[in-house]
C-alpha cells in the first residue's frame, strides 16, 4: 500500500510541476512573476527577473521528471540521481549562485 501511495504522490507531484512549469513561458504569467521578485534581488542581465523566471520553469520542468527518475534510475541512467546526493547538489549550487550574485 505504501509503495502504490508513493507511485500515486510521485505521479500528482510530477502533474504538478509541469502544470507549474507550463506558466513560466505563458507570457502574461511571466510578467506577473517577474513583479514579484523583490527589488533588491532584481539584477541585470544574465540575471534579470526575466530570465530568472525561465530557468525556474525549467528547474520545475525537471522537478516534474526527477521523482520518476529517481524511482526507475534504469529508465535514465545516470540522469536519476538518488534523492540526497541531488539536494546536496543543489545546495551547493544555490551557495554558488548566491556568490556569484554577490
Amino acid at each position: 500500500m505504501v509503495e502504490v501511495t508513493r507511485d500515486v504522490v510521485g505521479v500528482i507531484l510530477a502533474v504538478l510541476f509541469f502544470e507549474m512549469e507550463v506558466g513560466h513561458f505563458v507570457p502574461r504569467v511571466a510578467h506577473t512573476m517577474t513583479r514579484m521578485i523583490p527589488t533588491c534581488l532584481q539584477f541585470r542581465e544574465p540575471l534579470s527577473p526575466t530570465n530568472r523566471v525561465y530557468v525556474t520553469g525549467v528547474c520545475e520542468l525537471a522537478g516534474g521528471i526527477a521523482p520518476p527518475a529517481a524511482q526507475h534510475p534504469e529508465r535514465l541512467g545516470q540522469v536519476a540521481v538518488p534523492f540526497w546526493p541531488r539536494r546536496l547538489a543543489q545546495l551547493a549550487l544555490m551557495g554558488l549562485l548566491l556568490f556569484a550574485a554577490g
